[in-house]
């Protein structure tokens, strides 16, 4: 299992790190209690393990998740960005060449010219 730099804190019930995302802050609040119920001897090491790799799945796949989440996020910005750009030009001068900016920024692609 992967090193929790921050693990140790939330065995020792200090406060949070300010500096976690939220797949992270996530982790640390459930280790806390993973280790609280541990200590107050409700469950067993091997329980511990057990539901400990069960956290550290789940944040990984909610980190994954953010990750794509930033992503789709910046691509869309980047389209409608573009795409505001090439619908003013084509709203001050319709031509056949701004029509084509607007579709090649939707798009990504230059349009295909039937001859």
């Amino acid at each position: 299992m992967k090193n929790i730099w921050f693990e140790r804190a939330a065995m020792d019930n200090e406060p949070m790190p300010d500096n976690l995302g939220l797949p992270d802050q996530m982790l640390y609040q459930g280790l806390a209690w993973l280790y609280a119920r541990y200590h107050a001897r409700q469950i067993s090491r091997e329980q511990g393990q057990v539901e400990k790799q069960k956290l550290v799945v789940a944040r990984d796949r909610l980190a994954r998740e953010e990750e794509c989440i930033w992503k789709y996020s910046k691509y869309y910005a980047d389209v409608y960005a573009a795409l505001s750009q090439a619908s003013s030009a084509y709203a001050k001068e319709r031509t056949l060449e701004h029509a084509d900016a607007m579709y090649e920024a939707l798009y990504h692609i230059a349009p295909v010219i039937q001859e």
